[in-house]
């Protein structure tokens, strides 16, 4: 969180700091997803955006964010998809995935990552 803050800080757009502050304080889905997905390969994504931002680098560094945001989701998506995960931690999955057409939905959304992180692969680059 305080590496997000930093990133936005450091853009000197005060609107953006403001709105991404109120973006994470109300949000509990991606606090409750962090033990789902994989710290070794998040912290090398963002070792490799802070990389990127020192360089000034601006395409590498939209890449990296959507590439990691996409698999942070297909990461979720296939814990979902495994009944691997205990959904009474967060209601607001445990109600996602009870609503009716949630394995449709979840495969169509798994489609679209894979595309988008397949064109976003930084370490291609």
């Amino acid at each position: 969180r305080k590496f997000h803050t930093l990133v936005c800080a450091a853009s000197g757009n005060q609107t953006l700091v403001e709105q991404i502050n109120i973006l994470m304080n109300r949000t509990s889905l991606a606090v409750s997803m962090f033990h789902i997905i994989s710290c070794e390969d998040s912290c090398r994504e963002h070792r490799d955006w802070l990389n990127a931002l020192r360089d000034k680098d601006a395409l590498r560094s939209a890449a990296i964010i959507r590439y990691q945001r996409c698999r942070a989701n297909l990461d979720l998506i296939y814990a979902l998809q495994s009944g691997s995960l205990d959904l009474e931690v967060n209601q607001l999955l445990m109600q996602a995935v009870a609503a009716e057409g949630s394995k449709e939905y979840l495969e169509q959304f798994t489609a679209i990552f894979q595309e988008i992180q397949a064109n976003n692969n930084y370490r291609e680059f």
